[in-house]
């Protein structure tokens, strides 16, 4: 086993807080939070993703905050909240109102049912700063919209923890782990790893040591991890890395071989 940096990416079933992707841009305007994620992802991943942020994709309902919208995502098309799945041709948000206001492109909405992706019935922001309809198999970015939370502080991206080297030596595992890319802090917390055999048992436990980080910095602690005499070789086991803040909350796991 080489050394090789792995994380653990929660899938969207199990999505939350912790493990969603950082804003690639913010604003507020009338009093609502917008966050702008690169992506590229479906409609439908946008509209959780956007959930899990404590908001929905945004509802833009006039020409004001259509140009506000436009310049936050940089002339890159977006997924907005409008669908008319539904119904077709009735137009509404995703928060159940009506489209009351529009700006399509010329000839949009043309619901293009000729294309290989079955139609177009969800509302993105064009490159041109307009609106266009496209199917929502479809793949970019996303403009998520948190009401009431235009003063709110943009939620800081939470620790991740990596194996930085990882080499068997004298019936143990020689390990080096690393805490980073974290922006809430100061963090302190203790690093552990521990191996389990083929049906998931643990059968080795180690602290790595603690670390103590401020945020964007890097730590590394480095340790030995035993490996179990008997029938569960090195190549049979699985290791796992633990990060504990200093009350013993979880903040992040990795599995970093197996």
């Amino acid at each position: 086993m080489g050394a090789e940096d792995v994380s653990v990416t929660l899938g969207l079933s199990t999505i939350d807080a912790s493990s969603l992707p950082e804003a690639d841009a913010s604003a507020s305007f009338g009093g609502n939070a917008y966050r702008y994620l690169s992506g590229p992802m479906t409609w439908w991943t946008a509209a959780r993703i956007c959930e899990a942020l404590g908001g929905h994709l945004a509802t833009i309902s006039s020409e004001e905050e259509l140009a506000m919208a436009a310049e936050l995502c940089g002339g890159s098309p977006v997924w907005l909240g409008g669908s008319d799945a539904a119904e077709e041709d009735v137009w509404t948000w995703i928060t159940g109102e009506e489209l009351s206001w529009t700006a399509w492109m010329p000839l949009e909405p043309d619901d293009d049912r000729e294309n290989d992706e079955g139609g177009e019935d969800y509302l993105y922001l064009t490159a041109e700063g307009r609106w266009g309809d496209a199917p929502g198999s479809r793949t970019m970015g996303c403009l998520c919209e948190i009401e009431g939370a235009g003063d709110a502080p943009v939620p800081g991206r939470p620790w991740r923890i990596l194996c930085k080297g990882i080499e068997p030596a004298d019936g143990a595992f020689s390990l080096t782990a690393a805490v980073s890319d974290g922006t809430e802090g100061p963090l302190s917390g203790t690093i552990y790893a521990a191996a389990y055999d083929g049906r998931g048992r643990m059968v080795s436990y180690a602290v790595l040591g603690a670390v103590s980080v401020q945020p964007e910095e890097t730590g590394e602690v480095s340790g030995s991890l035993s490996i179990p005499e008997g029938d569960a070789g090195p190549e049979t086991l699985t290791v796992r890395l633990f990060l504990l803040s200093g009350d013993g909350t979880p903040l992040s796991s990795a599995v970093v071989a197996g």
